[in-house]
């Protein structure tokens, strides 16, 4: 209780009585130093300004900000942007309904989730537990953070036999660290023994991305393929699948995946300006015009607009 007393979190959530209630919640837990979020854009500047040791996030943020983006892809873009660290804990907070389709769709998953309705001890239960996990990840986090990705591959192999339970994470993040050291071949054996024991959205996905670095677009694409058909909301399968056709000088092919993508994740403004270039790439200027007329709407309200939007 006492430990806790030092944690700083970020409530994001567009519902004062929930927000209310979660710092109740958090309060009985010793825990007194919060802020708060109404949505993506308020949560994305705080962030900027400073970090949080937790981030507890509504899935279902509303359409207030006009940004039409959900607690999922806010993740993404912290990720992809880079303002968490990989260490932060980020719980997402969301209904039975909604857990199912926010799993499969998901290839960066948050630490935990927390279902809807839930009680104090449950919280508390899941930020210790959050806790717990990033102690045993830390070592390796920050051997990352300081440069040194072949000493953390090292250190994430001893840790994948010393922490059982958490052995699939250890083998996704050395797989992500030889791909970043430019070793595909590498990655490629990890996914595979992966997906060996069991058939994992992520590890699919990283196969493919390690047969695209290493040249092999068909096989890239055929992984995909059957990527997409057992998991068809991983959206981010979709967005490597339009590559490989590009790749493959198939425009036209590229472009009708990433509308499909479009179709069922309307709101994430890096694939509809890619569907706008790739639009124009295939001669489809009318279909160019709509995909970026969306993206300009859409980024009005986000903190990563691209001047080269509105050109």
């Amino acid at each position: 209780m006492q430990e806790n007393s030092k944690l700083s979190v970020l409530v994001i959530d567009p519902n004062p009585g929930m927000r209310g209630s979660l710092q109740n919640m958090l309060n009985l837990g010793g825990i007194s130093k919060i802020e708060y979020a109404v949505n993506s854009g308020t949560a994305i500047r705080q962030l900027t300004r400073r970090s949080y040791d937790i981030i507890l996030c509504e899935y279902d943020l509303g359409s207030s900000a006009g940004d039409g983006q959900d607690g999922q892809q806010l993740l993404e873009d912290l990720r992809h942007h880079r303002l968490i660290a990989p260490w932060a804990i980020f719980i997402m907070l969301t209904s039975e309904a909604v857990y199912g389709k926010v799993v499969s769709a998901a290839e960066l998953a948050p630490t935990d989730y927390v279902l809807k309705p839930f009680t104090a001890e449950v919280l508390g239960a899941r930020i210790t537990r959050a806790i717990e996990r990033r102690a045993v990840f830390l070592p390796t986090w920050q051997l990352v953070a300081q440069g040194n990705v072949r000493e953390a591959i090292r250190s994430a192999a001893a840790s994948e036999l010393a922490h059982p339970r958490h052995a699939l994470d250890f083998a996704r993040l050395r797989a992500e660290l030889h791909a970043q050291l430019k070793e595909p071949g590498e990655a490629e054996q990890i996914y595979r023994k992966v997906l060996g024991y069991k058939p994992l959205g992520w590890a699919g996905l990283g196969l493919a991305r390690a047969l695209f670095a290493q040249g092999r677009i068909d096989e890239a694409r055929d992984t995909l393929q059957m990527l997409i058909s057992a998991n068809p909301r991983l959206m981010a399968a979709y967005d490597l699948l339009a590559r490989c056709h590009e790749a493959a000088g198939a425009h036209a092919q590229a472009q009708k995946i990433l509308e499909e993508a479009v179709a069922i994740s309307p709101h994430m403004v890096r694939r509809l300006r890619k569907l706008g270039e790739v639009a124009l790439e295939a001669g489809d200027a009318a279909a160019a015009e709509r995909s970026f007329k969306q993206v300009v709407a859409k980024a009005r309200y986000s903190e990563f607009r691209d001047p080269e939007d509105h050109v």
